[in-house]
């Protein structure tokens, strides 16, 4: 586990946090493990609004590292995907009325005129990219954490649960922060 040396002063849960980053995973981990405790991680690992690629490799190692020691890598994997950004309520709600005006074929078509390569497969919708979009973490000097992906899941999962109108299951299943040559997610719908 990378050791953390803040650069800055530690943030305590009276303090607004700047980076918006930092405010969906205490959001996430609050979700699942109380505001204090959100609080103390984040309070032990601050970075400021606008961090330089260093500054955020270093945090994105030593928060996924924080994650995984105290949950596991399922319960790390559930606070990251639930700090996923986006997607835009234009980008769901134009992905809703084309599931509404073509199925599931619908969808996967426009999917695939937005920026994706999807298709369905075995009853799984498989959803790909051609690289990172992850603007925390795609131009660093190193891969990310793996865990740091989970996040993924999670964008996906909220887009195609709107969409679909019910329950997705999503898992990552390529990355190209862990060495893949393609961001590939793969959602179980039901």
């Amino acid at each position: 586990m990378v050791r953390w040396l803040p650069t800055r002063k530690a943030v305590t849960p009276s303090e607004r946090i700047e980076n918006p980053h930092v405010k969906r995973l205490r959001d996430a981990i609050a979700a699942e493990r109380g505001a204090a405790e959100a609080d103390d991680i984040i309070g032990a690992y601050p970075l400021s609004k606008a961090p330089s690629a260093g500054e955020r490799a270093r945090w994105a190692e030593a928060i996924c590292g924080e994650l995984a020691a105290r949950y596991g890598a399922d319960g790390a994997a559930r606070i990251r995907e639930g700090c996923a950004c986006g997607p835009s309520k234009d980008k769901m709600l134009k992905a809703r009325a084309a599931r509404r005006a073509g199925g599931v074929a619908g969808l996967i078509e426009h999917l695939n005129g937005h920026g994706a390569e999807a298709w369905l497969e075995g009853g799984e919708i498989h959803i790909a990219y051609p690289r990172c979009y992850c603007s925390f973490v795609n131009k660093l000097p190193m891969p990310a954490p793996s865990s740091w992906c989970d996040c993924s899941a999670g964008y996906t999962k909220r887009l195609l649960e709107f969409a679909l109108e019910g329950p997705a299951r999503v898992r990552v299943v390529e990355s190209v922060q862990r060495g893949d040559r393609r961001c590939r997610m793969v959602a179980e719908i039901r």
